[in-house]
């Protein structure tokens, strides 16, 4: 089985998931999905579920689309694209159920901050095309990242941590990627 790398601009806007994955499910997404360790691991674990990956680097996608050839799951699809245009383009409103986005690009000089994905704007598209009492999980080890990150979503009226604290560094269960 082959898995097609679809991409943004090729795609009818707003996207029919149940039509591009040939069933109705909740929608999950994983934003940046990098070699596809995560997504494959996930699409394993939640068969009941469509996944969504969304990637902007060609090789990533291509090794994404070969593990998921490779373990045969069928739940997935993967896109070529920036995350805010696809949700903003590609996903109606309150169609997503989870999201995932595991360390994202950190942009550590000063002059490069401005393209760190997670900031206000971006968490308020998230939220509207999130389902109500949707998931967000956010996974960075950048000290600096983890700061900005926290301090975007104790500001944000959209998203309340599901722990004590709006962090922790304990990864816990979760599994562990080479961009960790």
């Amino acid at each position: 089985m082959t898995v097609d790398i679809l991409h943004l601009a090729r795609l009818p806007w707003p996207v029919s998931w149940p039509d591009l994955f040939n069933r109705d499910a909740p929608l999950l997404l994983e934003i940046g999905f990098g070699g596809g360790q995560f997504l494959v691991d996930w699409a394993q674990s939640r068969p009941d579920c469509n996944l969504l990956g969304l990637e902007i680097s060609l090789p990533s996608l291509r090794r994404g689309a070969k593990k998921l050839s490779t373990t045969g799951v069928t739940n997935t699809r993967i896109i070529q694209g920036e995350s805010q245009k696809v949700l903003w383009l590609l996903c109606r409103p309150q169609s997503i159920r989870e999201v995932a986005i595991k360390f994202p690009d950190p942009w550590p000089k000063a002059t490069h901050h401005r393209r760190r994905l997670i900031n206000e704007k971006f968490l308020h598209l998230l939220a509207t095309r999130m389902e109500e009492g949707g998931l967000l999980d956010v996974a960075t080890d950048h000290t600096d990242y983890a700061a900005e990150i926290t301090r975007c979503l104790l500001q944000s009226p959209y998203f309340d941590s599901r722990l004590d604290k709006p962090f922790t560094f304990e990864a816990g269960a979760r599994l562990r990627t080479k961009y960790e």
